[in-house]
């Protein structure tokens, strides 16, 4: 997922907006199952709702493939840390009992399988923020090099019109 801004575009209003729905949406479907959920500490509302979270920012950031704007992209990135907090709550906030443990004890197995597999996602995540970063910044540098070498040879791109050509 992208966590910055590489070509200098800023986020519009509408952006914003957008953002602030997916994320006013996650956090209504994470209040209905806490409600659902109250026994072993919430673990089950968290752990829902971080794995709800991560496939909304899939679901959105491929519908962000199809427009150029910034606002599906930022609502993505939100959407996956927010499913990644969630997860790591799920994890490090939740009693023992949440996982099967009834003792005295600390069971440490699937509280570090589950940190693990958390953490693995992460990374992905910000494999693809560099990856998708990398890939602006090659296609700005490449649109600046078209903008420069249309001054330089008088071609006009497509869709517009030659200054001198308008009636």
């Amino acid at each position: 997922m992208q966590s910055s801004n590489p070509s200098g575009r800023s986020p519009s209003f509408f952006a914003l907006v957008i953002a602030a729905v997916v994320f006013l949406i996650l956090v209504l479907i994470g209040y209905l199952l806490f409600l659902a959920f109250p026994a072993n500490g919430y673990y089950n509302a968290m752990l829902y709702t971080g794995i709800l979270a991560i496939i909304l920012a899939l679901a959105t950031y491929l519908a962000s493939s199809l427009s150029r704007g910034l606002s599906l992209g930022m609502a993505a990135v939100g959407a996956f840390w927010f499913g990644i907090a969630m997860l790591l709550g799920a994890d490090l906030a939740t009693p023992n009992s949440a996982f099967g443990d009834n003792a005295s004890g600390y069971d440490f197995a699937p509280r570090v399988f589950l940190l693990i597999i958390i953490l693995v996602i992460a990374i992905v995540g910000l494999a693809g923020s560099w990856w998708q970063s990398s890939a602006r910044k090659v296609e700005d540098k490449r649109e600046s090099e078209r903008e420069q070498w249309r001054r330089s040879t008088g071609v006009v791109a497509p869709g517009e019109t030659r200054p001198g050509n308008q009636r």
